[in-house]
């Protein structure tokens, strides 16, 4: 991938919440994203022990994730590397859904590749369902569910001159992290195979998650 992704927002489930609810409630930007990397070997340094040791600097994430992972990429290989953000805006207290979806053509070069178990239900893209609570120390404690869909594109075993047709792969992870404000942390990780440059390659797969105080602004009034 050339170029870290970032989410549209579709779906604002706190929206139909009663007006002056979201007036006075305290808002806080999460900050989600998911994160892969490929190896034709096992590397010497874990993809969660660098990012970990990064974002343990508070310069690290003061711009917030995409300017560091912008940074973070530079002098990578791109096609090894995988990143998607998102960047939420919630009240404190509310549990919140947001969906995005990818355009499942742009990923084939003829259209009648593309099956009909994957247009409609199982459309590619990104889901997460988050809460975030203060707690009285001042921590944040962010409980979300993370749900990454992917297009798998059609792969041919030569040897056996079988073929599978494009697939839709789910990975989602659901868990909770307490943080510092400004903060941000690695939950995972995860492994998965991945096609690079029409070699089969392991993965790592981690989530990492940002969260910081948000300046209070009313909503548009009618």
């Amino acid at each position: 991938m050339n170029a870290i992704r970032v989410g549209l927002i579709v779906t604002l489930f706190w929206a139909l919440l009663p007006e002056n609810t979201h007036a006075q409630s305290p808002r806080v930007v999460v900050e989600l994203a998911f994160v892969s990397r490929a190896s034709e070997q096992k590397p010497n340094v874990s993809l969660q022990e660098e990012l970990d040791a990064k974002l343990e600097s508070s310069e690290a994430t003061d711009e917030g994730l995409l300017p560091f992972f912008d940074k973070w990429l530079k002098g990578k290989d791109r096609r090894l590397h995988e990143i998607d953000t998102m960047q939420l805006k919630i009240p404190l207290g509310v549990e919140v859904e947001f969906t995005t979806r990818h355009s499942l053509l742009a990923e084939f070069e003829h259209p009648d590749q593309i099956v009909p178990a994957m247009s409609g239900t199982n459309p590619a893209g990104l889901k997460a369902i988050v809460r975030v609570d203060r707690k009285p120390s001042g921590k944040f404690f962010v409980d979300f569910r993370y749900e990454k869909k992917s297009l798998r594109s059609p792969t041919v075993n030569v040897d056996e001159e079988t073929s599978l047709p494009p697939s839709i792969q789910t990975l989602w992870l659901n868990s909770s992290v307490e943080l510092e404000p400004g903060h941000a942390w690695t939950v995972g990780p995860m492994t998965q195979r991945k096609m690079v440059a029409g070699k089969p390659l392991d993965c790592e797969v981690l989530l990492v998650v940002g969260v910081h105080p948000a300046e209070p602004s009313p909503f548009p009034v009618k």
